[in-house]
């Protein structure tokens, strides 16, 4: 029976961490602006400021940043476990 590493563990949880952070905000995103359209009165309602647009994109740009960071520490890792065998194994 072959375990991860616990360091592999770890990236995988935080990797799993930040693409559950990017799919969830990515959903109420997409819930808050499908309720504008359905609420919307003028083609103007649907428009929003800089401050709110920068409070509803910062999860997914911190999700998207922490998911690709994720899978490239993910890469480091095993390309140092490839080389070091006797450490890892």
């Amino acid at each position: 029976r072959h375990l991860a590493h616990k360091s592999l563990t770890l990236l995988m949880d935080m990797h799993c961490f930040w693409t559950l952070i990017l799919c969830l905000s990515t959903l109420v995103n997409s819930s808050v602006t499908i309720h504008a359209h359905l609420t919307m009165r003028t083609s103007s309602d649907i428009l929003v400021h800089a401050s709110s647009c920068i409070l509803r994109r910062s999860p997914n740009v911190m999700g998207i940043y922490g998911s690709v960071f994720s899978q490239m520490s993910m890469a480091a890792e095993r390309y140092r476990a490839s080389h070091n065998l006797e450490i890892y194994e």
